[in-house]
């Protein structure tokens, strides 16, 4: 079974890569894919992101993580808050369900445990 990464910006992508991850079953013919590539931006796209309030996004000041306080605060928070999400994905892992996983909810998950209000 053969999925595709579907994208309009294909002039943007700079060497693309593909890796198929063979060793891990998803219940079904599908295989994990991951694909990594560089990004240029195309011309004429502005520098900075235009945000609207109905597109909010979450911006971090990332360089805070280079702060040992921070970042040892922000792991902790972390391990705690994604501690369930493991739990589950080594249940579904030893033993895969017969139907797809929630991976919806499985992602909620995890960007709960990364975007959590209570990491500052």
């Amino acid at each position: 079974m053969i999925d595709y990464f579907l994208t309009n910006t294909t002039s943007a992508l700079r060497s693309p890569r593909m890796q198929v991850y063979s060793d891990l079953s998803l219940g079904s013919d599908h295989k994990l894919l991951s694909l990594s590539f560089d990004y240029a931006v195309p011309d004429g796209y502005p520098s900075q992101p235009v945000l609207s309030s109905s597109s909010a996004r979450r911006l971090w000041n990332l360089s805070r993580l280079k702060e040992p306080d921070v970042c040892s605060l922000y792991v902790a928070s972390f391990q705690s808050l994604a501690a369930p999400l493991v739990d589950q994905l080594k249940a579904l892992k030893s033993s895969p369900p017969s139907a797809a996983p929630p991976i919806d909810a499985l992602n909620d998950s995890l960007n709960e445990a990364c975007f959590n209000r209570k990491i500052k």
